[in-house]
């Protein structure tokens, strides 16, 4: 019960949340050549994924204390970011990956093509 009081602390919640992925956010940086389509293409794909991850869980805290949906401009900013992220994630597929391995890169595009899926469907 301990751990779980705290956790409720949001400061707390989202610094161990976000110190994670900001040392993944930096860390490559400092190996990467910063201009290249794909570097700005790999960073961008990173930045999209961690938002994906912390913008919906904004929406949350937004919801429960305010106890009302979030504002519409909001929830399609996390659609947007959602989409970049799948979107870049599908460019960088035949940059990480060699021609001849067909079969990962059929897995992922199953993944960006259900990521994409996901999203379609939560704005119905």
């Amino acid at each position: 019960m301990a751990l779980f009081s705290w956790i409720e602390s949001w400061t707390i919640f989202f610094s161990l949340t976000l110190a994670p992925y900001l040392i993944l956010l930096i860390w490559p940086l400092l190996l990467t050549r910063i201009g290249s389509w794909k570097t700005i293409t790999s960073i961008t794909h990173r930045l999209c994924g961690i938002l994906s991850l912390l913008l919906p869980m904004g929406l949350i805290i937004y919801n429960s204390w305010t106890n009302e949906y979030p504002p519409r401009y909001l929830y399609l900013t996390v659609v947007l970011v959602v989409i970049l992220n799948c979107v870049f994630g599908a460019l960088l597929i035949p940059q990480r990956n060699p021609s001849f391995d067909i079969p990962t890169i059929r897995e992922f595009g199953v993944g960006v093509t259900l990521g994409l899926s996901f999203v379609g469907w939560s704005l119905v």
